[in-house]
């Protein structure tokens, strides 16, 4: 996968952004392209295989160069087993059995809980199925989101930009009634094509966490 500066993203906002400066445009069009990809999921990534620990619960993904970050969870596998998502309101909370985890709810984005609780080391047994969205200290984004959703990130830097009272290229009303409308009809249109996959290079962490 080929990654870009985000200054190559500013053809697509520059022409209808007269008078606000380069770093705003910047900062808007990083804050449209994360949220493009965490309501539509157009990223995806398969993490490096990592340890099953034993008596460890609770496990983080991350980038060791920070510039990707995980906003969803798709699949959590155990030695090729698939393990079952569970929601907040079928988790045993407060059930310490341990055995060969069965389900994996994401507590938070970029953390899984699995239960029961695993009764032995499986070293290389984790592969979880993640979707992405750019760090919001990264330098580059995918190229692809540049290509196949340039337009929903025009919109979404458009009304993230004019969203702003006090300054001169400020319209917060037609951010609401034109390029916010205009974003989101873009990130329906995303949702149905397909994932496009990897990073890079870039290789996804899973870590286990002390549980409190």
């Amino acid at each position: 996968m080929i990654f870009s500066p985000w200054t190559d993203f500013l053809d697509q906002v520059s022409p209808s952004a007269v008078g606000a400066p380069v770093g705003a445009q910047l900062q808007a069009i990083k804050a449209a392209t994360i949220r493009l990809c965490q309501t539509a999921r157009v990223w995806s990534h398969v993490s490096l295989p990592a340890d099953l620990l034993a008596g460890e619960r609770k496990y983080a993904f991350r980038f060791e160069d920070m510039e990707a970050q995980v906003v969803g969870v798709n699949s959590f596998r155990v030695n090729g087993r698939e393990l079952r998502p569970a929601g907040r309101e079928e988790w045993p909370y407060g059930d310490e059995q341990r055995g060969q985890p069965l389900f994996w709810r994401e507590e938070e984005p970029g953390f899984v809980v699995l239960w029961p609780i695993p009764d032995r080391d499986e070293p290389g047994s984790i592969v979880a199925h993640v979707d992405l969205a750019p760090a919001l200290g990264s330098g580059e984004a995918p190229r692809f989101l540049l290509v196949h959703y340039r337009e929903a990130i025009k919109w979404g830097a458009l009304a993230e930009l004019v969203n702003t009272g006090g300054q001169a290229w400020g319209n917060p009303n037609l951010a609401i009634a034109d390029y916010e409308k205009r974003f989101r009809r873009e990130i329906a249109r995303a949702r149905i094509l397909e994932n496009i996959g990897g990073a890079a290079g870039k290789n996804l962490r899973v870590d286990p966490l002390p549980y409190f």
